[in-house]
């Protein structure tokens, strides 16, 4: 990496790509979970599990809103 000239190094790097990973199970876990209390309509609890996901932009939250709204709405 720094051959090149690049301000980052081989270990922020892999820091980077195990945090991302890491982030990515966790929101997959959340997702998974929050699918089978709708399921079982326990709104709450899968609203509890989506908004406990970070975000680096809101778009994701929006469709699950919608989603468990529509839900919501139907039942």
């Amino acid at each position: 990496m720094e051959e090149n000239g690049s301000n980052i190094t081989t270990d922020q790097l892999k820091d980077y790509v195990w945090k991302t990973l890491k982030t990515g199970k966790v929101v997959v876990i959340r997702e998974k979970l929050a699918g089978l209390y709708e399921s079982e309509q326990q709104w709450l609890r899968a609203t509890q599990m989506l908004s406990g996901i970070e975000l680096d932009s809101g778009i994701r939250l929006k469709q699950a809103s919608v989603s468990l709204c529509e839900k919501i709405q139907s039942s």
